[in-house]
């Protein structure tokens, strides 16, 4: 990765807690929530759907259920994550109701930086010939950089069933990469 595209923090927005355990004390607090982490939710949405708009819709969803469930949240991960797993059902669903599937893993960058493009179109094809579960352990783990237990938390796995996938997700990524050689 490259400079100035590092994971996001969990303590991001400062977020905080009212006395029966809600994520968000009031709506001001929950705003701030949704401006700070949006570009990156959008991002994580994007890489079930590959359309950007579609992606925005999915956050937006994503985001009006947490602030339904607030209460629901306990503190066992970080908001983020808790975020995230919210939003991976969304996904699974729209999915499910459409049964077609893509997806693109970015860096953290716009498009706007082209300058190794030949290399993102293959990582892109590459991808494009695994799973949509490889896909996305491959993207939270080097995309956002999540820790096993936070990617374990997403996916509703263990962090040692998650280590296994990730490492077998990235030997099908190479195989699949090297093979567009051929």
């Amino acid at each position: 990765m490259e400079a100035g595209s590092a994971a996001i923090p969990d303590d991001i927005g400062a977020i905080p807690m009212t006395e029966a355990g809600s994520a968000f004390c009031d709506e001001a607090s929950f705003e701030e929530w949704v401006t700070t982490t949006q570009k990156p939710l959008v991002r994580f949405c994007r890489q079930f759907v590959n359309d950007w708009h579609e992606a925005e819709d999915i956050a937006q969803e994503a985001y009006i259920l947490a602030w339904q469930k607030r209460d629901g949240f306990k503190g066992a991960s970080s908001l983020l994550t808790w975020q995230m797993s919210i939003a991976r059902r969304v996904c699974l669903d729209r999915l499910r109701s459409r049964k077609k599937v893509s997806l693109i893993l970015l860096d953290k960058h716009d498009a706007a930086q082209e300058r190794d493009i030949d290399i993102k179109v293959d990582v892109q094809r590459a991808l494009e010939r695994l799973s949509i579960d490889d896909r996305v352990i491959l993207y939270l783990r080097v995309g956002e950089e999540m820790p096993y237990e936070d990617v374990a938390r997403v996916l509703g796995r263990t962090a040692a069933v998650c280590r296994k996938r990730y490492e077998r997700a990235k030997k099908r990524f190479e195989a699949a990469y090297s093979g567009l050689e051929d």
